[in-house]
């Protein structure tokens, strides 16, 4: 079953299960029974059903794709009705309720992943490769920069509202967070600050510290183009890895520099340029199906997803107002 019909169903989610072995979608779910039908015509799925209640009769299995906050009721529901779910990022909006789905999951056998893809990425997999490996040494200092004007075709406002869990920080930032754990294992928060005045952060800036004391300082944009990439910088060396699909790698250790792949634009993704991409959406999908078979196990479980969220909610627990040039000493964030 697809529960959510959206542009992440439409042009991710179907098209991966169309293209995987012994996967097929019985039904989309979706609260907008038009766009459910619609779009369940364009994929050839004979049912389509206002809600993921009414679909979840016709499945053993669910794919999640709808705004951040329906995200842990929904798979909760889904769990207890014995359904096994890939659920999008992120898992719940609180480590409590990441915590809460784990257990669900677990006492009843069935498998929940969470789609994190981008640990699937090339590039970024060689930086999980080369911390493990110790190529650079003892790590000094490492940056982030991700930013874009936002280009998603939205069906859609859920990511501009606040209390759908809109903004930035938990949109594309989850993605950063995990990797951020994923590669360097504990972080803790230092400093966070973003433009939030009573909607949702479209920029973003904050600090996390390393077991060792060296900074990870980090940067996300919704409005302007920025680096797009990951450069830490260690003893002996350091490496620079593009965050996008196709991202490229540059790895300097010694006199000559290793220039590994090539660097694709950043926002080609959000504007539509999916089949790169897609290729990982299946890989993910075999892997929850091969999980389900019970001769594989979830990249990302819920215990590994708790981790990025739990960052999330201590960084707003310490949000300060992020310094705007267009702000006076007298403007006041909207209660």
């Amino acid at each position: 079953m697809m529960v959510g019909a959206g542009r992440a169903a439409e042009s991710l989610h179907l098209p991966a299960a169309a293209m995987t072995a012994q996967v097929t979608t019985s039904v989309i779910a979706d609260r907008n029974l038009e766009r459910a039908r619609e779009v369940a015509r364009n994929y050839g799925v004979e049912q389509a059903v206002a809600g993921a209640e009414e679909g979840k009769a016709f499945a053993d299995a669910a794919i999640l794709a709808l705004p951040h906050h329906l995200h842990a009721r929904v798979t909760r529901e889904l769990l207890e009705a014995g359904l096994h779910v890939l659920v999008e990022k992120p898992l719940a909006l609180t480590a409590a309720e990441c915590a809460e789905l784990g257990t669900i999951a677990s006492e009843r056998r069935l498998v929940l992943e969470v789609g994190m893809v981008r640990r699937r990425f090339p590039a970024l997999r060689f930086v999980k490769r080369a911390l493990e490996r110790e190529l650079l040494g003892e790590i000094r200092r490492v940056t982030l920069e991700e930013g874009m004007p936002f280009a998603w075709e939205v069906t859609s406002d859920f990511t501009f509202r606040r209390e759908t869990g809109g903004g930035v920080l938990a949109d594309s930032g989850i993605h950063v967070l995990d990797l951020l754990a994923w590669w360097f294992g504990e972080l803790e928060p230092v400093a966070y600050f973003d433009d939030d005045m009573g909607g949702v952060e479209a920029e973003v800036q904050f600090t996390l510290r390393l077991p060792s004391g060296a900074p990870v300082e980090v940067e996300l944009s919704r409005t302007r183009e920025l680096r797009n990439s990951i450069i830490i910088e260690g003893e002996r060396g350091s490496l620079e890895a593009g965050l996008a699909f196709g991202g490229a790698l540059r790895l300097d250790i010694g006199k000559a520099p290793l220039l590994i792949g090539q660097a694709q634009p950043h926002a080609s993704e959000a504007a539509g340029d999916y089949q790169n991409v897609r290729e990982l959406f299946i890989e993910q999908l075999e892997n929850f199906r091969d999980s389900i078979w019970g001769t594989s196990s979830p990249l990302v479980d819920a215990s590994e997803a708790m981790v990025a969220v739990g960052l999330l909610e201590r960084l707003r627990a310490m949000r300060e107002p992020l310094e705007l040039p267009w702000v006076t000493a007298n403007t006041t964030r909207a209660a």
